[in-house]
Protein backbone atom coordinates (compact mmCIF):
# COMPACT_ATOMS: atom_id res chain seq x y z
CA UNK A 1 0.00 0.00 0.00
CA UNK A 2 2.99 2.63 0.81
CA UNK A 3 3.78 2.17 -2.63
CA UNK A 4 0.86 3.36 -4.23
CA UNK A 5 0.98 5.99 -2.36
CA UNK A 6 4.46 7.43 -3.34
CA UNK A 7 3.71 6.72 -6.77
CA UNK A 8 0.34 8.48 -6.42
CA UNK A 9 2.46 11.95 -5.07
CA UNK A 10 5.70 10.80 -7.26
CA UNK A 11 4.64 13.62 -10.00
CA UNK A 12 4.06 16.70 -7.42
CA UNK A 13 8.12 16.73 -6.96
CA UNK A 14 8.59 17.56 -10.67
CA UNK A 15 4.95 19.85 -10.93
CA UNK A 16 6.13 23.35 -12.11
CA UNK A 17 3.85 26.31 -10.38
CA UNK A 18 2.50 26.95 -13.32
CA UNK A 19 0.82 23.16 -13.62
CA UNK A 20 -0.31 23.10 -9.75
CA UNK A 21 -2.02 26.55 -9.87
CA UNK A 22 -4.76 25.31 -13.06
CA UNK A 23 -7.03 22.95 -13.04
CA UNK A 24 -6.17 19.31 -15.12
CA UNK A 25 -8.97 20.48 -17.62
CA UNK A 26 -7.30 24.02 -18.02
CA UNK A 27 -4.15 22.42 -18.80
CA UNK A 28 -2.92 22.97 -22.24
CA UNK A 29 -0.54 21.19 -24.49
CA UNK A 30 1.98 23.78 -24.42
CA UNK A 31 1.87 23.35 -20.67
CA UNK A 32 2.66 19.50 -20.72
CA UNK A 33 5.47 20.66 -23.52
CA UNK A 34 6.96 22.58 -20.78
CA UNK A 35 6.90 20.32 -18.10
CA UNK A 36 7.75 17.71 -20.36
CA UNK A 37 11.34 20.20 -21.52
CA UNK A 38 11.60 21.34 -17.51
CA UNK A 39 12.29 17.48 -16.47
CA UNK A 40 14.55 17.02 -19.03
CA UNK A 41 16.52 19.65 -18.35
CA UNK A 42 16.73 18.76 -15.09
CA UNK A 43 19.05 15.58 -16.04
CA UNK A 44 15.94 12.88 -16.00
CA UNK A 45 15.83 10.50 -18.78
CA UNK A 46 12.79 10.71 -21.17
CA UNK A 47 11.34 7.15 -19.74
CA UNK A 48 11.14 9.02 -16.05
CA UNK A 49 9.16 11.86 -17.54
CA UNK A 50 6.64 8.85 -19.05
CA UNK A 51 6.35 7.43 -15.83
CA UNK A 52 5.94 10.96 -13.65
CA UNK A 53 2.90 11.76 -16.02
CA UNK A 54 1.28 8.42 -15.56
Amino acid sequence: MRTRVYNAKLPRFHLTDTLLSKPITLLSEDDHEGWRDSILEKGLAGSSSACARR
